[in-house]
């Protein structure tokens, strides 16, 4: 849900998606494991499942990634902070594991949205990447490496995880952007 002020935009993180989020890194945390134990068969009519390398380091994978995953979102189901606010100042993005905190609207150079595997993210494009690439923890710095090099910025918002639809956190981060950013301003 959006709470909007005259100087601020509110938008919460949803308990019920972090809940299925959870649920789902789970089930594929449960796949994982049966992956990684699964024995192989070089007959198999499924030619994935005859290379054991392959099924093993796909339940491997599957296992840390989406245990990562569920993680996060049971921190984030008793995470009593906002997911996104969106001020004067800049944007507060509590919404992910690699979420960048405080961005003031003077290092963001606009938004872009992008698909990745079929997820669409709403892309903040920096004016120094770099910089924002270097932030946190190492495990968050990587992630947010990660995102760099993915998809051209360190910062990327879903709306996985807050009350609100994907093209209605477009809308909002776009308008508040076109008014907030300081060299939009006329200088007189």
């Amino acid at each position: 849900m959006i709470r909007g002020m005259t100087d601020q935009t509110i938008i919460q993180l949803s308990k019920r998606r972090l809940i299925l989020l959870l649920v789902g890194s789970c089930a594929f945390v449960v796949g994982g494991i049966w992956m990684s134990r699964a024995e192989v068969d070089p007959r198999d009519p499924i030619v994935f499942f005859r290379y054991p390398p392959v099924v093993h380091g796909t339940g491997l994978a599957c296992i840390a990634f989406f245990g990562l995953t569920g993680a996060v979102s049971l921190w984030k189901l008793f995470d009593k902070r906002p997911g996104l606010v969106l001020n004067a100042e800049g944007l507060i993005d509590n919404s992910s594991g690699s979420a960048a905190g405080p961005v003031p609207w003077s290092d963001i150079a606009g938004f872009e949205v992008v698909q990745i595997f079929g997820q669409k993210l709403l892309i903040v494009k920096m004016v120094d990447p770099n910089r924002y690439a270097e932030i946190g923890s190492p495990p968050i710095r990587t992630l947010r490496r990660m995102n760099l090099k993915l998809c051209g910025s360190p910062i990327a918002l879903s709306s996985n995880a807050l009350r609100i639809d994907f093209a209605e956190l477009v809308g909002v981060c776009n308008s508040k952007v076109s008014r907030e950013r300081p060299w939009s301003r006329s200088e007189d």
